[in-house]
């Protein structure tokens, strides 16, 4: 099987608190990777129109502090649930054109990684089932 996509890259610059009390305010610069594909090439979507969509999702984050934001003024925006949240919602923005997000990780420094995947994919789309 031919597997064709986009792996896309955004450094997003937010501060966010996970602690109990809700005094331990600090700004990270998050890397997400997300893997975008397709299961039907019949309709062409331009990278720039895909990379501008994604771009405006992350900009509402940028600079500012993520517990301000739906869903995670009631769910602690840790690794994990801000993965799991930019998955469903990327999702939902390339599935308006067609596409999926095949994997989604998110990093808060290089050692540190949190993937998201509702298919097993080892190292690259390459070995995806």
């Amino acid at each position: 099987m031919l597997i064709r996509g986009y792996k896309y890259t955004y450094k997003l610059n937010t501060a966010h608190d996970i602690s109990d009390d809700g005094n331990q305010k600090h700004m990270h610069t998050f890397i997400v990777e997300v893997l975008i594909s397709s299961e039907s090439y019949d309709k062409f979507v331009t990278y720039i129109d895909m990379v501008r969509d994604i771009d405006d999702y992350f900009k509402r984050y940028e600079n500012k502090f993520i517990n301000d934001f739906e869903p995670f003024q009631q769910v602690k925006p840790t690794l994990e649930n801000m993965a799991n949240v930019f998955y469903k919602d990327l999702g939902k923005i390339v599935d308006d054109n067609n596409l999926k997000v095949i994997k989604l990780t998110i990093s808060e420094t290089p050692l540190n990684k949190y993937t998201v995947s509702d298919r097993l994919v080892f190292g690259d789309a390459r070995y995806m089932i």
